[in-house]
């Protein structure tokens, strides 16, 4: 037998192998196309040693797959830990409770304080603490001013200590809503997004799923927000009471449709709903007529609204909501007065309301609203503050100062008449603020 000889294979580049079939050569493997279209298999020997080539290289490419799964294999993952989120002790009949068969946590397991849906973590840490000058007439005061402007600033000024501190939050170039609860802070985009900023005392600032500021109602000092969700089959609306961290306390009103119009929560609990025949108060309890007329103020003493009897005589009354004693308010021209929309805000010692000062327009009838003022509910005094739309007002804890914004933060003492800049120098811009009593420990 004579010895074999060995095989030598040219590997042609696609060009070359082009230019010889354009020449009418002919191809010089083994594999040539014959007449009837198939191609001829290699000779026998060559496919064994090619078989058995080809068999040595699998189990070899087998063997290192097998090595390197076993050294890249993640470890076994852990069962996480089953949480149940903390319950919270809210008046009212709250909704049945999902069938939860999860194990509950031991004494000793950590559990969370709040169950939020965050999008941002955190944000950095007080950029700026320094002291601040404050009017005379303010200085000492225990109160604490919060503010944002829409460059994302927010601070807090504090009175009794003369002192501001400073962080950047977020833009809000669309503005904001401050909104202050008995344990915190909310500041809420009034562009229609729904991701608030939540910041509680004593934690960073995280940001909450909550929803947009005309589907939430509230009520200054509130510990629950009131949030509108719409029913399937369009019949009306459903409000689900929400805290500041966006998670529902299991309270819910159901509104009748379709003429059922959530304006402001009720400082008494439930949500004042605007209805043909007037404004109810609803909670889960039942539903309560609080006026016909028009709504000027709302505490959880007292209401102030203009109305007319039977007989079309029509005035101003205070009503203390715990009694349902009526006193008529001596108003020198109740026609240049009207309510702010969905404010209805008394002062914190029920002496005054805010109010709009409006005045009739000469051709086509109508009002122009001309600013906004305080009235005063014992003599019916009206005080004008700005001659533009303020969008926050607020009074000190006692009730003697009106701040407002004009250009930069004033000052009314109802005390003296005066009016005045609350620094002497503001310290940063305020587009937006509230006025918050010290806390305690502060």
């Amino acid at each position: 037998m004579e010895p074999r000889q060995p095989v030598e294979i040219e590997l042609t580049p696609t060009e070359r192998r082009v230019e010889r079939r354009e020449a009418g050569q002919r191809p010089a493997d083994d594999t040539e196309p014959s007449r009837s279209g198939r191609r001829r298999p290699p000779p026998l020997s060559e496919r064994g040693r090619l078989l058995a080539v080809a068999g040595c290289a699998g189990l070899l490419a087998l063997a290192i797959g097998w090595a390197a799964g076993r050294a890249s294999a993640p470890e076994p993952m852990a069962t996480p830990s089953t949480t149940v989120p903390p319950t919270r002790s809210v008046p009212g009949s709250p909704l049945p409770a999902p069938d939860d068969t999860e194990r509950a946590p031991a004494d000793d397991e950590a559990q969370p304080t709040t169950r939020r849906t965050t999008t941002t973590s955190t944000v950095p840490d007080w950029s700026e603490e320094a002291p601040v000058e404050i009017h005379e007439a303010l200085d000492g005061l225990p109160m604490t001013i919060v503010a944002t402007n829409s460059t994302g600033d927010y601070f807090e000024i504090d009175f009794a200590f003369g002192t501001m501190r400073r962080r950047v939050i977020r833009p809000m170039f669309g503005g904001v809503e401050v909104r202050v609860g008995p344990g915190g802070v909310l500041l809420m985009p009034q562009d229609g997004d729904g991701t608030a900023w939540l910041l509680e005392d004593g934690a960073e600032p995280v940001q909450v799923e909550i929803g947009a500021t005309w589907d939430t109602y509230w009520f200054p000092g509130s510990p629950v927000l009131w949030r509108a969700v719409l029913n399937a089959d369009g019949s009306g609306s459903t409000l689900e009471a929400v805290g500041p961290d966006g998670e529902p306390t299991g309270e819910r009103i159901v509104l009748p449709g379709p003429f059922a119009y959530p304006q402001v929560g009720d400082p008494l609990g439930g949500v004042v709903v605007d209805m043909p025949g007037g404004l109810y108060r609803y909670t889960v309890d039942g539903v309560e007529l609080l006026t016909t007329g028009l709504l000027f103020g709302l505490s959880s003493e007292l209401l102030v609204a203009y109305e007319c009897d039977s007989e079309g005589v029509c005035d101003l009354r205070r009503v203390d909501r715990a009694t349902g004693e009526s006193v008529t308010i001596d108003v020198a021209d109740a026609t240049k007065i009207l309510p702010t929309w969905n404010q209805w805000r008394v002062s914190p010692d029920g002496s005054q309301v805010l109010v709009q000062v409006v005045s009739p327009i000469e051709s086509g009838g109508g009002y122009e609203v001309e600013g906004q003022a305080v009235l005063d509910l014992s003599d019916g005094t009206v005080t004008p503050l700005t001659g533009t739309y303020v969008q926050s007002v607020d009074w000190s804890p006692d009730g003697r100062f009106v701040f407002y914004v004009r250009g930069r933060l004033m000052a009314l003492d109802r005390a003296t008449g005066e009016t005045f800049p609350v620094f002497d120098e503001d310290p940063r811009r305020i587009d937006t603020f509230a006025v918050r009593p010290a806390v305690s420990g502060e």
